[in-house]
């Protein structure tokens, strides 16, 4: 609620091995776990997050996505058309649980063409690396491995890969920059919360992200009612929802759970 102060307590859960095609025939999925309490410690929620770690050398030299297609380019109708989208965008104020079907619709959310202005305006908000001079130098002492050298020989944190396109495909063979998960995953939370109202609760959400996201790429959040059920006598929706680009692609997939209020 307003003025509570939130504690939270991270660490990493699991390190797991497992096969991939991308680099050097594995991949190291490391899950971190974060728990967060109140100011009386009263335990209010938990976010799980799994990252996929490859051997960028390796990636670079399979380059399994380099024929993945070309970055997408537009045209001023096609841009007139994306801002006629975004100017109809609504989003509910009110709805009721008894009101809601399953198979209900839940609209779509356009985000993009993505571009490296956006993805560090979110990488500014959501904080990983984005640092530079002695914060940076203190990171390089601590971790120099995960510096990366660029082009005029300085070791910098590899979050270029989200931005700069000529950097991402000299670095892992990729056709260009791509967003970073997280961000997906806020525009699957507003494609929920545009659509429950006000007065709804997003209580869970968990997303799968199956497709890189490129510099360019314009994604459509959709989604639909699949279940509407009551629990310890409250009432919830569950919801199946997906990012789908402009190729027809899904890139990325979540199940979610809202409380909903009774008329």
């Amino acid at each position: 609620m307003l003025g509570d102060r939130v504690t939270s307590e991270c660490y990493l859960k699991e390190v797991v091995e497992k096969e991939s095609r991308m680099s050097d025939g594995r991949t190291i999925y490391q899950t971190y776990e974060a728990k967060y309490r109140d100011r009386e410690g009263t335990y209010i929620g938990k976010r799980s997050d799994t990252y996929m770690r490859v051997d960028r050398v390796k990636a670079k030299e399979k380059s399994v996505y380099r024929e993945a297609g070309r970055l997408a380019r537009w045209t001023p109708a096609d841009i007139d058309r994306f801002q006629q989208e975004y100017r109809a965008e609504t989003r509910t104020a009110e709805r009721w649980w008894e009101d809601v079907r399953v198979g209900d619709d839940l609209g779509r959310v356009i985000k993009g063409p993505l571009t490296p202005t956006a993805e560090i305006a979110f990488e500014s908000f959501f904080g990983i690396y984005l640092v530079g001079n002695i914060v940076a130098a203190r990171l390089y002492d601590k971790h120099p491995a995960l510096m990366i050298t660029n082009e005029q020989g300085v070791p910098e944190p590899p979050q270029r890969v989200h931005w700069d396109n000529a950097f991402t495909q000299r670095l892992l063979g990729l056709p260009g920059a791509y967003d970073l998960g997280p961000e997906r995953c806020a525009w699957l939370i507003q494609g929920m919360t545009d659509w429950i109202g006000d007065d709804g609760h997003l209580t869970r959400l968990e997303a799968r992200y199956h497709k890189f996201n490129y510099m360019g790429d314009v994604t459509w959040v959709k989604g639909q009612v699949t279940d509407k059920f009551e629990r310890d006598g409250k009432a919830y929706v569950r919801c199946d929802l997906r990012c789908v680009n402009h190729r027809d692609e899904v890139t990325a997939a979540a199940t979610a759970e809202a409380g909903r209020p009774h008329r």
